[in-house]
């Protein structure tokens, strides 16, 4: 239920006068701007009459007086602002007074009602928070948006795991043949220092766990590095297409980085044979992963690969157990260990009993249990109804966590007061080149006295292989498609995922009325947090989510710096983002070509995007520029992961103006035997002056039917055709009250806003 929300005091700092960040904004005053916010909110409330219950109506002009006439504590951008304002609760949502927040050098404490405020460079960047009562946090953070963050309390009894995907440092990682790829990013003879430098971005969200892990998905062994083509080593598993290895100093890495225990449980453990498996598992050995502690879910022999591994920490004992169901056994020599054969390999999963049995005995010996399955079909994000079997015994037999691996694509999450399961944690660190497979989480579980009682998800992006923290937009869209993979109680909150599990969250909601434009079709965008619950009236109404996720050209990776923004490849001097090519936010594209250079200049993103034939996609953006130079957008249809397209589809933009912004869409059907499109801008130099032009804000947006069920979280587009009445809703846990989104829809597109 809805209850009326209390408006909360900024923070006051604590800094020292004359810090950077002892300077406070000025009071939030009404200003045209606000105004016109009322305006639309008075719309939006007469509209909302039909239906809604009066308390519904109070929370929404309260929420209205918080973000527009308070301090500014939406999440949204704020374009040119470096001041970072948050909020430090407890898991209950009650404030927690003098934590330290601390982002580098800079500091503050939160006052009596939990507030803080920082001036920081305007940039992504790690915030950390302590308290001597509360375990700590990291966050990603970017000033000019606000920070809502949970401190578990620190009883002594609870033990904090964190767990990631897919684990691999070879093959691509030494260079490519194939286009649009990463420069090198190791050498042979590169050893820890340099295998550690592609997590440095992540570092500070490992360090404050007791427990994490990873699943290693690649043979350590001293040669055989470049595994592409024609450099393919013999020394790898000849029967496979894909097999690769890595260098030793991987696990040292690892180590260094603050990974505690590591699966071998996988299908590319095997790749260098059992010279391989032996190679690796002495490379653990030697970087400090300890037999039955340190590793587990391989070996040598049945009884080495299926012996868990024993971790105990605060006065608990955790045990990991793991096994692939991807077996080889198409080939002479399979992935998994086999004593009768006398080879190595992984545990297999097969048959399920072996499996739940193993559970069961280290039940006996621990409080809790965590097994990691390897298997499911690669880039489909729901498991398969083998591996669902699996699941479903593991928790019959007593595991508490149940992590997938395999896909390479983040799946979803599910929770049955019991246990929990990861159906695909997706990579880590990993060369793939195809996009889904650049979304990534790193999920945080909260145990104690063998019980879950609390997780959350980091949203991250694999940026040139490497992970990264994101912020803004590009967390929301990671976030919003991870929650709404399975259904449950999972709240998109201030930049990841915090689940409900103890029935504490509430609802924020309001009914709509929306009308198509006289063209027939209108498009409306949810903000974050808010979603889409009912669809009815005399129109067609559609759920959409963009396959884009970084059409917004924003800085939003930690410690990527400043470049094209992520996935989009390396700036030039008529390529890059610029402060005043942005239609909103911080950010937008710039494309110029001079009249002595007569080659055109192309904006696509690095890899192409999958697709699947028949769905129906609206490519969407905002541009200005020139009248006499206006862009072309060109897509591709590929049948192929690699290759030429088979066919392209032309389309000139509508002539622009220099000084005002408009709006582009064009609709699609992907055509038959498509897999995958390309996305490219082009302009060419006009005769006189350089071609200018600015791009912002691009959406490729696959539309779905809506239906009257509560709609899936990851959708945040409207499409309507007629009339559509819409029930909107946003979830919150307590504590969150002034962080909660109004529940509304915004129009495409917006009002210009520079």
């Amino acid at each position: 239920m809805s209850r009326i929300f209390t408006t909360q005091k900024p923070a006051q700092d604590h800094q020292s006068p004359g810090s950077p960040a002892s300077k406070i904004a000025p009071p939030t005053t009404i200003t045209a701007l606000t105004l016109q916010k009322i305006s639309r909110w008075s719309e939006l409330l007469v509209a909302a009459l039909n239906g809604a219950k009066p308390i519904v109506l109070i929370n929404s002009l309260l929420l209205f007086l918080l973000t527009a006439c308070g301090p500014k504590v939406t999440g949204q951008s704020n374009k040119g602002s470096d001041l970072l304002k948050g909020m430090v609760v407890a898991t209950d949502g009650k404030p927690i007074a003098a934590a330290t927040v601390q982002v580098g050098r800079l500091q503050t404490k939160s006052n009596t009602e939990g507030w803080f405020s920082l001036r920081l460079p305007v940039e992504p960047q790690w915030l950390e928070v302590h308290h001597p009562g509360y375990l700590s946090e990291v966050r990603a953070v970017k000033p000019g948006s606000a920070l809502l963050v949970r401190l578990a309390a620190d009883d002594g009894r609870t033990l904090v795991v964190t767990a990631v995907g897919d684990v691999m440092a070879g093959r691509r990682f030494y260079g490519s043949s194939l286009p649009n790829v990463v420069i090198p990013q190791l050498r042979p003879q590169d050893g820890t220092k340099q295998h550690l430098a592609l997590l440095t971005q992540v570092l500070p969200m490992l360090q404050h766990s007791d427990l994490n892990i990873a699943n290693l998905e690649t043979p350590l062994i001293r040669s055989a590095l470049i595994t592409e083509g024609s450099d393919r080593s013999t020394l790898l598993h000849a029967g496979k297409d894909y097999a690769y290895a890595s260098s030793p100093a991987l696990a040292a890495a690892l180590r260094s980085a603050g990974f505690t225990v590591l699966s071998l449980a996988n299908n590319h453990l095997y790749d260098a044979l059992d010279f391989g498996v032996a190679s690796t598992l002495d490379g653990l050995r030697s970087a400090g992963f300890k037999d039955g502690e340190g590793f587990f879910g391989a070996g040598l022999n049945e009884q080495q690969a299926w012996r868990p591994a024993l971790v105990n920490r605060k006065g608990q004992t955790i045990a990991l157990l793991g096994c692939t169901s991807i077996s080889g056994f198409q080939h002479e020599i399979s992935y998994v260990v086999s004593n009768s054969q006398q080879k190595g390999g992984s545990a297999l999963c097969e048959p399920n009993n072996r499996l739940f049995a193993a559970i069961k005995a280290a039940k006996r010996h621990s409080s809790s249990v965590i097994v990691m399955i390897h298997g499911g079909n690669e880039y489909q994000r729901d498991p398969t109804s083998g591996v669902q079997r699996l699941i479903t015994g593991a928790r019959q037999a007593g595991a508490t966590i149940i992590l997938n691996h395999h896909p390479q694509v983040l799946g979803g999450f599910n929770w049955d007061g019991h246990s929990f399961v990861a159906t695909s944690l997706g990579n880590f660190l990993f060369d793939q080149t195809i996009w889904p497979t650049f979304e990534s989480t790193l999920l945080k579980l909260y145990l104690r006295e063998g019980k879950l009682v609390r997780v959350t998800a980091l949203p991250l992006i694999l940026h040139q292989y490497r992970p990264h923290a994101v912020v803004g937009d590009l967390a929301n869209s990671v976030a919003r498609g991870l929650s709404g993979g399975q259904p449950g109680p999972w709240l998109v909150e201030s930049g990841l995922i915090e689940a409900d599990l103890h029935g504490h969250r509430q609802t924020h909601s309001a009914r709509i009325s929306l009308k198509a434009n006289q063209n027939g079709g209108s498009l409306w965008q949810l903000p974050r947090g808010v979603t889409a619950s009912w669809a009815g009236g005399a129109g067609r109404v559609e759920w959409g989510r963009d396959l884009l996720w970084v059409g917004s050209f924003e800085d939003e990776l930690v410690g990527a710096g400043r470049q094209v923004g992520a996935l989009w490849g390396p700036a030039t001097a008529d390529k890059r983002p610029q402060p005043d090519a942005a239609y909103a936010g911080q950010l937008g594209m710039l494309l110029q070509r001079s009249p002595a250079n007569r080659s055109p200049v192309v904006l696509s993103p690095l890899h192409r995007i999958p697709v699947q034939a028949g769905d129906q996609l609206s490519i969407i953006g905002m541009v200005r520029g020139n009248p006499e130079g206006s862009p072309r957008l060109l897509v591709s249809w590929y049948s192929a992961r690699r290759g030429s397209a088979q066919a392209r589809l032309p389309w000139a933009m509508p002539r622009l103006n220099p000084n005002k912004w408009s709006s582009f869409q064009l609709n699609v059907t992907v055509p038959k035997r498509t897999v995958a499109l390309g996305l490219h801008f082009l302009i060419n130099p006009i005769r006189v002056n350089k071609n200018k032009i600015n791009l912002d804000n691009i959406r490729i947006i696959h539309w779905s039917k809506a239906s009257k069920e509560t709609a899936n979280t990851q959708y945040d587009w409207i499409r309507i055709k007629g009339r559509g009445d819409l029930e909107l809703q946003a979830e919150f846990l307590p504590g969150a009250e002034a962080f909660v989104p109004a529940p509304t829809a915004e129009p495409w597109p917006a009002a210009q806003t520079n």
